[in-house]
């Protein structure tokens, strides 16, 4: 009810590329123009990334990285619902039973006064509901600013030097299997970095699960 009298004051509006959306589409997604664009990554397949793995829903790159870039740089918050959807079904072709809470990357409070608000907590709560998890759970913080990955493209090596100890995790971490959230999964030094941190306080397992990653990285069906 609440969102067909909220369709009625704001119509929907597609968060990649802006069209309003008929009235006979469903929910706030992207329009059926933009969702044929996104480029998938086949179901049930994930990249490993030593000892973690992670799944995403799109590789990053055409439409899925234009919805990525207006939702992370351009204050598109709304693109976090249909993101969500999809990881979620990227999620649901893995067994049950991996995870039992879910957390995510933390921006530094630096990056955040930025942006005005945490990308990566938005798309993990609006995923944590779709799992049925409830909220997600803050345990990871940011405990020294680095520049942004973005700047290090191509350089594996520098990107893991930048992100090396900028994590740490406090008690809520301990005996919880962890699904972490992030937006990208470009060479996977962050998601280490975290997976390491939860790891180091106590975490029962960590499986990670992005928006998009980088076609290039090695993909293997899960089993």
């Amino acid at each position: 009810m609440l969102s067909s009298v909220l369709d009625l004051l704001i119509p929907p509006r597609c968060p990649l590329c802006g069209r309003l959306r008929s009235a006979s589409g469903a929910g706030r997604g992207f329009c059926p123009a933009c969702e044929a664009t996104l480029p998938r990554v086949p179901a049930g397949w994930v990249v490993p990334l030593g000892p973690v793995v992670c799944a995403a829903p799109f590789y990053y790159e055409g439409a899925a990285r234009e919805a990525l870039h207006r939702f992370k740089f351009h204050g598109v918050r709304a693109a976090a619902r249909p993101l969500a959807d999809a990881m979620t079904v990227a999620a649901g072709a893995l067994p049950p039973g991996l995870w039992d809470a879910v957390t995510w990357v933390p921006v530094s409070p630096r990056r955040r006064r930025e942006r005005g608000y945490d990308h990566a907590f938005l798309l993990a709560r609006e995923t944590a509901a779709r799992l049925g998890l409830g909220r997600p759970v803050r345990t990871l913080r940011k405990v020294r600013h680095t520049v942004s990955q973005n700047t290090l493209a191509g350089d594996t090596a520098a990107r893991a030097e930048n992100v090396r100890g900028a994590f740490a995790a406090d008690a809520a971490a301990r005996g919880r299997r962890w699904l972490l959230v992030d937006d990208i999964l470009t060479s996977g030094a962050t998601l280490r970095a975290c997976a390491q941190a939860l790891c180091d306080a106590g975490a029962g397992s960590v499986f990670c699960l992005t928006a998009a990653k980088a076609r290039r990285l090695r993909e293997t069906r899960w089993s």
